[in-house]
């Protein structure tokens, strides 16, 4: 063995050790708190949230969009219903910004979809309403290390 492999071989070890000098110790009362707030997230995905719009079930709430009433809504017919009702020419498309916008967009080339122009952008969330299902839900999953 080479004078190396030995070094490698101790760092590798010291590395392990102060891992687990480092993690948390977990006392009765810190397992009881994450027992808790695991058990939140368990009962909060396992509501039968219905969409507003297909009345299907939604599996994946971060995915989730409300409405203009508050109500969640599947991403697909978010866009689906956003596309029927925009008239767009040939060459756009209609494409999710972040933050609850959209916009129809253009491309330069089809091919190529990092050069685009914004011809339009709908804000479909009202940002000044405060969604409960998604502040509920992401005060779960924050408290959560």
């Amino acid at each position: 063995m080479g004078r190396n492999d030995r070094r490698n071989r101790r760092n590798y070890q010291n590395q392990n050790q102060n891992q687990r000098q480092n993690q948390p110790k977990i006392n009765p009362e810190n397992l009881q708190e994450i027992q808790n707030k695991e058990a939140a997230i368990r009962e909060f995905k396992s509501r039968d949230v219905v969409c507003a719009k297909c009345g299907k079930p939604i599996e994946d709430m971060t995915s989730a969009i409300s409405d203009a009433e508050g109500k969640p809504m599947h991403f697909d017919c978010v866009l689906e219903n956003l596309k029927s009702k925009e008239k767009m020419l040939p060459g756009q498309q209609m494409t999710y910004i972040g933050n609850g916008r959209f916009a129809v967009v253009t491309f330069e080339n089809p091919r190529d979809l990092r050069k685009f122009k914004i011809e339009k952008v709908i804000e479909y969330e009202d940002k000044s309403k405060p969604i409960s299902w998604r502040n509920e839900m992401a005060e779960l999953y924050s408290q959560v290390k």
